[in-house]
């Protein structure tokens, strides 16, 4: 992957936020006394309605660092979630060079490391004790309950078989796993012969097909179901409305990629069939209803509506190409001094901070996942990651 041009698109997402990356986290972050708690709007019906935290720690002014695996889900220092793929009760993320998991059944759930270690990043398979990672981007359950994973700076997917299990295991799936410059190649074929730079955003349709985003050569790909994992392209995305994606959703048939331009944020659709890539949404902070760019970030749907996340909030897309808020209040940065993010607010109260300075090693400040009958919203500032389960029925 050309990690110079990727960290490049990072630093100028930042700056369409208005954002400095100069000094880091701010250890005052969250204090403030002079911002008010967000007002509510009673008269506002919101597609969502209650949120409540999940995991993390939001004031959380440490330095960043893995936890205990088995510790409970609230606790300090918060595990750097991102993400989340979910299988049942199962709750899986990525934090760069680990995958982690929850079991949501548990009576006191707690969160336990699948695979990778902290501070050892490289290409390592076989057992998950001992495998490792250099810088996950996403990851996707498959039908069997095994897990994908793309490793965007080892530019190859691997696939996590039997993953709170004894037997886990990573494997190797697809692309050649270089991080050298001779993997800058575009070449489809059989999975571990086939060259990909930077893969993002793997999701996996039911019959097991893999999507995922080859970065590098602005492409959405597949990977086929079957032993030989033959990777095709389905459709590039020079020329379109997007050349990047900073997130990626499979509705029914069709793929869903967001990403922004300096003043708008922007929505494809891509019809697997015919690899057809339309825009269904552009638009800036009128559209949305805010001051400056939008900066959308976090993509995820019910299977109807299409959620994003941008400016601290949280909003639908309409056919109309406006933008509906769902949840958050217009806030960003840090949390009012007597708001108490581990409290459960209605939907237009939420303070859904996001930070931009998480997007050097995240590539995203927010993230966004539906499922059941709630968004679960990924954010924080510094390194006070956490989770919000916020209920929007169907």
């Amino acid at each position: 992957m050309n990690t110079k041009h990727f960290a490049g698109a990072l630093i100028a997402t930042a700056a369409l936020a208005g954002c400095d990356f100069g000094g880091g986290a701010d250890t005052d972050a969250g204090v403030d006394s002079s911002l008010p708690l967000p007002d509510a709007n009673p008269s506002k019906v919101l597609a969502c309605k209650t949120g409540t935290l999940l995991a993390g720690s939001p004031r959380y002014d440490g330095a960043p660092d893995s936890p205990a695996s088995g510790s409970p889900l609230k606790g300090d220092p918060p595990l750097l979630w991102r993400g989340l793929s979910f299988d049942g009760n199962l709750v899986y993320t990525n934090t760069g060079e680990e995958v982690w998991y929850t079991d949501l059944s548990a009576p006191q759930p707690v969160q336990k490391r699948v695979t990778g270690a902290k501070g050892d990043a490289q290409s390592k398979d076989g057992a998950c004790a001992d495998a490792r990672l250099t810088a996950t981007f996403g990851q996707a359950v498959l039908p069997d309950h095994s897990l994908v994973v793309a490793d965007v700076q080892g530019n190859r997917l691997v696939k996590i078989t039997d993953p709170t299990g004894p037997a886990c295991k990573v494997s190797h799936l697809a692309g050649v796993g270089k991080r050298a410059a001779d993997n800058m190649n575009d070449q489809d074929g059989p999975g571990k012969s086939a060259k990909i730079s930077g893969p993002l955003w793997p999701v996996a349709a039911a019959d097991g097909t893999i999507y995922f985003v080859d970065w590098d050569n602005k492409k959405v790909k597949k990977i086929a179901p079957g032993a030989d994992a033959v990777v095709s392209t389905v459709a590039s995305l020079k020329g379109s409305a997007i050349d990047d994606a900073n997130s990626m959703v499979l509705r029914g048939d069709k793929l869903y990629l967001a990403d922004n331009d300096f003043s708008n944020g922007i929505i494809v659709e891509i019809n697997p069939a015919d690899g057809k890539v339309t825009t269904i949404f552009k638009g800036g902070g009128s559209a949305f209803d805010v001051e400056g760019a939008p900066v959308v970030m976090g993509l995820a749907t019910d299977g109807t509506r299409l959620f994003v996340s941008a400016k601290d909030q949280i909003f639908t897309i309409n056919p109309d190409n406006t933008a509906t808020l769902a949840a958050g209040a217009p806030r960003e940065f840090e949390f009012p001094r007597n708001y108490d993010p581990t409290a459960d607010h209605p939907a237009e109260e939420l303070v859904l901070l996001t930070s931009i300075g998480r997007s050097t090693t995240a590539g995203a400040n927010a993230f966004l996942t539906y499922q059941g009958d709630s968004l679960y919203y990924t954010g924080g500032v510094g390194n006070g990651i956490y989770v919000e389960k916020i209920t929007c029925p169907k």
